[in-house]
């Protein structure tokens, strides 16, 4: 990545959808590379935690902490803040694969 396309990038705002364990690994490592990261998730006890504490992710190889900025779902409908539009979208998921990695995969939308 050049300096020009790294720029350009710490400008984006980005949105999370979904603050479960994928999601929110994502966004505290987005959030400490210091792009403009929301989190979003329709947990309020989990967006109220996130709120108060910040975001805390516990792996193998070590803590991810992050202050983040988290919305509950319901928030979205009185939210005038614009997301760049992505010419990719990734979906990450363990669903239905217990005990096995995330799949990750990835669709471009041009």
């Amino acid at each position: 990545m050049t300096g020009t396309d790294s720029t350009h990038m710490m400008d984006k705002k980005i949105a999370v959808l979904g603050t479960g364990a994928n999601g929110s690994c994502i966004a505290a490592d987005l959030t400490n590379a210091g792009l403009d990261v929301v989190l979003i998730d329709q947990w309020p006890a989990h967006i109220e935690a996130m709120r108060a504490k910040g975001l805390h992710v516990t792996l193998r190889q070590g803590e991810i902490h992050a202050k983040v900025r988290a919305y509950h779902l319901c928030e979205l409908a009185s939210m005038r803040r614009m997301f760049e539009p992505s010419p990719a979208i990734a979906w990450v998921t363990s669903a239905r694969r217990p005990g096995r990695s995330p799949v990750i995969t990835s669709s471009s939308i041009a």
